[in-house]
């Protein structure tokens, strides 16, 4: 009995032990746990502190660097932007990204080294890959290739002056290549290198876009979408953009208009169009902007079209005329003659179908009914 006791007492023991190790772990891991919590808050903390800058790891190539650049000039504000950034953090100084192979066209011997003045995303792409590609692969990377556009036309040349000050034109670079950039030239004598395969076409684009547009909603409901997006796309293509653009042609290959851009009234008109009141609806469409859409769009599309650019040709055609030009003021005369009597336009010159000019008076009366002040 005696045994059994004490054996026992033994096995209480041994409990009561082992329960006291597991709170003296489960102690020392909470305090752990806390004091890891309270670094890494205390981090937070200093990083939200204003003023507030990171320790930079610097190595030996990068400490030769900055021993000059660091001292003045824009070299000075770059090391401290650099001090600062999550580069300095993980030790990626100036060489990482700067250093240039012998093969690079713009490359050169600086201080033992050989380096590259300007950074691209194909440097970025050593170690930022994926982010690389999408970039690459992107609209955005595109962006440059509004210098070619009548956009750039307006602000080089009826906006500002291509040789002022020895061509930095404000109004381009404040208007214009601040988001779409500027090309950049090496002073080389041959032709570079081609540009890099694989650029998506608008098919592999709309699909990308779509596939981010079903992480939250159903295919159905982005089919709907597109389909409306691409509606308003073919109205104004079809409607406006087109015709206008035919109607254009036709007055400069008959010398009805110079071949100097802006120059004329109905440029500045058709210009508008398509792209002030014309963007804005197709943009509206592709957000979700039904006032963008709508009164910042078609309906300015329609005033445009109607009260400005089909009068503009109705004057220049008779200036043709009375200035012998009889035959361009005929081929222009016909060509609006057939678009104002089509489906689309014909409403213009009083000619809707009789039953549907019925059904919108009887739309128009129920309406007026409905919303009566004297009801």
């Amino acid at each position: 009995m005696i045994r059994q006791k004490q054996s026992k007492q033994l096995k209480i023991y041994d409990m009561a032990t082992s329960l006291n190790t597991k709170r003296i772990i489960i102690g020392i891991l909470s305090l752990v746990f806390l004091v890891v919590l309270l670094i890494a808050l205390w981090k937070e903390v200093q990083h939200a502190m204003p003023g507030y800058k990171p320790a930079p790891i610097v190595d030996a190539g990068t400490k030769h660097c900055i021993s000059c650049h660091a001292e003045k000039g824009a070299g000075k504000v770059i090391v401290e932007q650099w001090k600062t950034s999550k580069h300095a953090e993980v030790g990626v100084g100036c060489l990482e990204c700067h250093a240039a192979n012998k093969t690079d066209v713009d490359a050169y011997l600086h201080e033992g080294a050989l380096i590259a003045t300007v950074v691209t995303p194909y440097d970025c792409r050593k170690c930022h890959e994926k982010e690389t590609m999408e970039f690459v692969n992107s609209h955005h990377a595109d962006a440059g290739m509004i210098m070619g556009s009548l956009d750039n036309v307006l602000a080089e040349v009826v906006e500002g002056d291509v040789n002022f000050n020895s061509g930095a034109n404000p109004a381009a670079a404040s208007g214009c290549w601040q988001c779409h950039g500027s090309r950049v030239q090496l002073l080389t004598d041959d032709q570079g290198k081609e540009l890099p395969p694989g650029f998506l076409t608008w098919e592999m684009r709309r699909a990308n876009m779509q596939n981010v547009c079903y992480q939250c909603h159903t295919k159905n409901y982005v089919a709907g979408f597109y389909t409306q997006y691409d509606n308003e796309v073919f109205l104004y293509n079809e409607k406006i953009g087109k015709p206008a653009l035919k109607l254009m042609k036709l007055l400069l290959e008959n010398q009805m208009i110079t071949p100097a851009e802006f120059d004329e009234q109905i440029e500045w008109t058709y210009y508008y169009l398509w792209h002030h009141e014309g963007r804005r609806a197709r943009m509206g469409a592709s957000m979700m902007g039904p006032d963008y859409t709508q009164w910042h769009g078609n309906y300015e599309v329609a005033d445009r079209f109607y009260m400005e650019f089909i009068p503009d040709l109705v004057e220049i055609i008779r200036e043709a005329r009375a200035n012998g030009r009889t035959q361009g003021a005929q081929t222009v005369e016909s060509e609006l003659n057939t678009l104002l009597n089509s489906d689309m336009h014909k409403w213009f010159l009083g000619k809707m179908d009789p039953e549907e000019l019925k059904k919108r008076k009887e739309a128009a009366a129920k309406f007026r009914d409905r919303y009566s002040e004297s009801k």
